[in-house]
Parts: C-alpha cells; structure tokens; sequence
C-alpha cells in the first residue's frame, strides 16, 4: 500500500510510504533551490514516483495538511 503526504505550508515537501515505511521524503526547496520554498510541492511528488518506479493511480491515499486551508480551496 502507498500513502502519499503533501505538505504545502513553509518548506513544502512531499513523503511516500511503502506498508507503512517511509520510502521517500523531500523539500520542494531541493528541487526549486529557493530556501523556504512556498509552493505547491510538484517536483517532490514527482520524484517520490518516480524513485518507487510507481504511477499516480497506484498510490492507495493522499494526506495533505496546510497552513491556511482556505487559501488552498480559492
């Protein structure tokens, strides 16, 4: 089973488990080189499938937690 965590708030980043292990974890800021990268954590989730060599649709959840939930809804 694959959990995908998104966090979008300061330092974006994205984290992917495997059976409930952490199998990959990333700042958005290590993929854009801006420190205290703000958004939306795109290249990171893109990394962490393509290191489990794993497509969108074989990821079972999605968690995802913000600092300021109306904001993202706009």
């Amino acid at each position: 089973m694959y959990i995908l965590g998104v966090w979008d708030g300061h330092e974006s980043g994205a984290a992917l488990l495997r059976d409930n292990r952490i199998i990959y974890a990333a700042s958005e800021e290590r993929f854009t080189r801006r420190k205290t990268e703000l958004q939306f954590p795109v290249n990171s989730i893109k990394a962490a499938l393509n290191y489990a060599k794993i497509k969108p649709d074989e990821v079972d959840s999605v968690t995802f937690t913000t600092t300021e939930f109306i904001k993202t809804l706009d």
